[in-house]
């Protein structure tokens, strides 16, 4: 059963039926054709060297640097005291200079009724290539971004309590959205989205802290409320960052005083050879 409205496609629709939108004008379509024609040419030629993986901070980096005009002196050692600002500012530098990232993703959704808890080890690094275990339901998964294959072992999500393992080859993968591409929708969901929610964020508050023996920054923020699950998306993030790294170490989402889910990064690796 869903958790949202089974109306919401319906009134949504309705809604933008009713917009008072203007006819285009006389050359719009031709313009629209020749722009996406020059798109796809751009986007063949830069395919090769672009970084499927790291997309979701490149993308944060951008509004991070619109919204606090922010410029963090210092190497990633750094560990003096910092604002708000500096602190998203340092998150999203993390994933810009990272070659490599690992470690264990703990994820705790507080939203379902036996408040599932899911393990997934990995290891991405900056030219793509991923590689994925599911320590809780079983079954792992690799991307080579260079050969762009993704070789996958997972059960069926519609044989309950089965541990049968099913094999699959993906080749020729989209770059992103809004074609399907590498799956990488568990570190987009719970880190990704992270980052960017916290580049573009409103009030934010900082304190320093210690997070299982390492230095870490504690950011208090509000952000953006989704508006088309408005009850069941987060309006405010408390992220644990490490400040030698810049990496999020945990992370708790919130509607107002409910938590919705956690995330937390455990045996965190950073640059580690791959």
């Amino acid at each position: 059963m869903t958790r949202f409205k089974p109306t919401r496609d319906e009134e949504l629709g309705a809604a933008l039926r009713d917009l008072d939108v203007p006819e285009h004008r006389p050359a719009f379509h031709a313009e629209v054709r020749a722009r996406l024609e020059s798109a796809k040419a751009a986007r063949r030629a830069a395919e090769q060297r672009r970084s499927v993986a790291w997309r979701f901070a490149a993308a944060a980096a951008v509004v991070a640097i619109v919204a606090s005009a922010v410029v963090v002196g210092g190497t990633r050692d750094t560990v003096e005291m910092a604002s708000a600002a500096e602190v998203r500012q340092r998150v999203v530098a993390a994933w810009a200079a990272a070659d490599s990232i690992g470690g264990t993703l703990v994820f705790n959704d507080r939203r379902t009724s036996d408040r599932e808890k899911r393990r997934w080890e990995f290891l991405l690094t900056a030219r793509g290539d991923l590689r994925l275990r599911d320590r809780t339901r079983g079954g792992a998964l690799a991307y080579d971004a260079d050969r762009n294959v993704e070789r996958s072992l997972n059960v069926s999500e519609s044989i309950p309590d089965s541990d049968v393992l099913f094999a699959s080859e993906r080749r020729g993968l989209a770059p992103g959205w809004p074609d399907q591409g590498p799956a990488m929708d568990i570190l987009e969901r719970n880190l990704g989205a992270v980052v960017r929610a916290l580049a573009a964020g409103g009030d934010a508050s900082v304190k320093e802290t210690t997070y299982r023996g390492r230095a870490a920054w504690v950011l208090d923020s509000e952000i953006r409320v989704n508006l088309i699950v408005p009850d069941d998306s987060p309006n405010h993030l408390t992220v644990t960052v490490d400040q030698k790294t810049g990496f999020p170490l945990r992370i708790i989402a919130a509607h107002d005083e409910q938590v919705l889910w956690t995330t937390r990064m455990v045996d965190l690796e950073v640059d580690a050879p791959v």
